[in-house]
């Protein structure tokens, strides 16, 4: 629901900029005189219409950072014990608002956020993980999960030429290192 409204704010800015840029509306007739003071300057259009949507988009950034805060503030660690896979996913630009799925045995359990640590449970004995589908997918990587050891595993988005690709690595777990 969030990045639904975050998608149709940012395209209703965008469109109201190209708006006001063309009607030479403030706050774009703001950046129109600071670029071209005296009359019959030129100034960049793109540019004007770029910094308008900025200015516009600025209530919806600081909507949107309050209330990653409150969800930051509020959260609670995790208790977990039984079968499962606990994962690790870095804070990186690339992909930061898209949650990336999960897949034990070929089966979605569900989705890792930006910055977080999750657990997914996963059956007892021989098992494949991996993150993404398509072209970005990471590698399948197999582990073996009892009721006592939680494997750790941390996901990195890598790039690769224009692409960037998913790359979940193990990590020491609960009762050592994997094997």
């Amino acid at each position: 629901m969030k990045k639904t409204l975050t998608l149709i704010y940012t395209l209703s800015t965008l469109a109201y900029s190209v708006f006001a840029v063309i009607a030479e509306l403030q706050p774009a007739l703001f950046w129109m005189e600071l670029f071209a003071p005296n009359i019959g300057d030129t100034y960049p259009v793109l540019l004007v219409m770029l910094l308008t949507m900025l200015t516009f988009l600025l209530p919806m950034l600081v909507l949107l950072l309050t209330i990653r805060w409150i969800q930051n503030k509020n959260e609670k660690p995790q208790i977990v014990d039984g079968p499962g896979i606990w994962i690790i996913r870095k804070r990186q630009l690339q992909s930061a608002l898209i949650d990336i799925p999960v897949y034990i045995n070929d089966k979605k359990v569900g989705a890792i956020d930006m910055g977080k640590i999750k657990f997914f449970d996963a059956p007892t004995g021989k098992n494949i993980v991996a993150v993404g589908k398509g072209m970005v997918a990471s590698e399948k990587i197999e582990f073996t999960c009892s009721a006592t050891e939680q494997p750790y595993f941390k996901l990195e988005i890598v790039q690769s030429g224009l692409i960037a690709k998913y790359t979940l690595s193990p990590i020491a777990s609960s009762e050592g290192s994997l094997k």
